[in-house]
């Protein structure tokens, strides 16, 4: 243990500071309205251990706002938060948000949460931020330097927008450490089916949008055999990863006990009938087609993930409301640093030029590249791809899963240089 401890010396350092600086942080962040809802299901938790079954659906059930919301999955957060609740004894919220409604109306209802059961409840997701990086830190100084470990730490650890989404009471926590997570389990010497499994479970459990690194299990969980001279150990190492994934997944997700197909029919619907009715929303003029255009939605994925300032809102129904939040929440210059045209060029070089030597290290067969270069860059691809094609909406908080990513590669990218420069001072 002294050993590690002395090897990674800069990193627990780094990682020490940083969880002073979200905790603190923690009571600045801009109030989402869907915080709301995340919090108050997160009383599925005791239900789920009193009586699970009435969380499943059922033909001829009334439709309600929970039935809505467990149908489209992903319940890892309202775990998390419910678990935060009963570890400190903090009551539960009454009331869910109705974004029908005003603020003040909400807020008489008992939809918007008390001071305590806000910080309890972002104290978790904060706390992933951290596992996060762990993961993410351990995942590259498997495959490179430490150096490379540290630069990609600071890449996501000081993103404003892992600052801001990473630190609320919704999904976005949850999906960075369950990427991370994944990321890690592809790292090892030794591929485990089970910790392949297991890790995207919770990255998808977290994000529907992480299925995009199914296929990079597969391809991890079967890629040290031969297919033709061991296919039994194949199809057993499929069977335990495709076990430990849809376990987990069904665990997780009551909706879906008593009547898997029809519940799974149900979810379908309501998804795409939600889907179509926020499109309708956010562009409501006809004029509006262009901006549907895929040239227009891959600028606007590069737009969220390198330039426009953190997205504390989709729409604009309680802007003034939170305009005194935003501006104290700005004001420290951490929360927006970096978000201008001039750096997020140099980011994007840099990423770009990371992916580049990922890419001629793999073709040139070159015997330093780490084994899972090739997974690293199938998965980039993957995850890009699936936000491009199937979220059409150009929310912020939908690129948040490419975030571990897109600092991994900025690190690999701007090694080089950093080496350069140790050279020439040197001399």
């Amino acid at each position: 243990m002294p050993k590690k401890i002395k090897e990674n010396w800069i990193f627990i350092l780094l990682l020490a500071t940083l969880t002073v600086f979200y905790s603190y942080g923690i009571f600045l962040v801009p109030f989402h309205p869907d915080e709301s809802t995340h919090i108050y299901m997160s009383q599925d938790l005791e239900i789920l251990s009193s009586r699970p079954l009435s969380l499943s659906w059922e033909p001829g059930l009334p439709f309600s706002n929970e039935i809505m919301l467990r149908s489209l999955g992903a319940p890892l957060s309202k775990y998390l938060i419910g678990f935060g609740r009963l570890l400190t004894d903090t009551p539960r919220l009454s009331a869910d948000w109705i974004w029908s409604l005003s603020w003040n109306e909400n807020v008489a209802a008992g939809a918007y949460p008390s001071a305590r059961l806000l910080v309890t409840s972002r104290a978790i997701t904060t706390s992933l931020l951290i596992i996060s990086l762990i993961f993410l830190y351990a995942t590259i100084k498997k495959n490179f330097t430490i150096t490379t470990s540290l630069l990609a730490v600071i890449f996501l650890g000081l993103n404003p927008l892992f600052l801001l989404h990473g630190r609320r009471a919704m999904n976005e926590a949850s999906v960075l450490m369950g990427v991370c997570f994944f990321l890690w389990a592809l790292s090892r010497e030794n591929i485990r089916p089970w910790l392949i499994g297991l890790a995207l479970a919770i990255a998808f459990n977290a994000k529907q949008s992480a299925i995009a690194l199914l296929p990079i299990g597969i391809i991890a969980v079967c890629r040290p055999f031969k297919i033709r001279s061991k296919p039994n150990i194949i199809v057993k190492r499929l069977a335990v990863f495709s076990l430990f994934f849809l376990a987990l997944t069904y665990l997780l997700n009551p909706f879906f006990w008593k009547y898997p197909l029809q519940a799974s029919q149900y979810s379908f619907k309501i998804t795409s009938e939600l889907q179509a009715n926020q499109l309708k929303d956010y562009y409501p003029s006809p004029d509006d087609g262009k901006k549907q255009t895929l040239p227009y939605r891959t600028l606007a994925l590069f737009s969220n993930l390198f330039l426009t300032s953190p997205s504390t809102a989709e729409v604009a129904n309680y802007i003034n409301e939170i305009e005194d939040q935003e501006e104290t929440y700005f004001s420290f210059p951490l929360h927006s640093l970096g978000r201008s045209f001039l750096i997020a060029s140099i980011l994007i070089v840099l990423t770009l030029s990371g992916f580049i030597i990922g890419i001629r290290s793999i073709i040139t067969h070159n015997e330093s590249t780490p084994p899972a270069t090739s997974l690293l860059l199938l998965a980039t691809i993957l995850q890009f791809f699936f936000i491009l094609f199937f979220l059409p909406l150009p929310w912020q908080r939908y690129i948040v899963p490419l975030l571990p990513f897109t600092s991994i590669w900025a690190a690999i990218g701007l090694e080089p240089m950093i080496q350069g420069l140790n050279q020439y001072l040197s001399k």
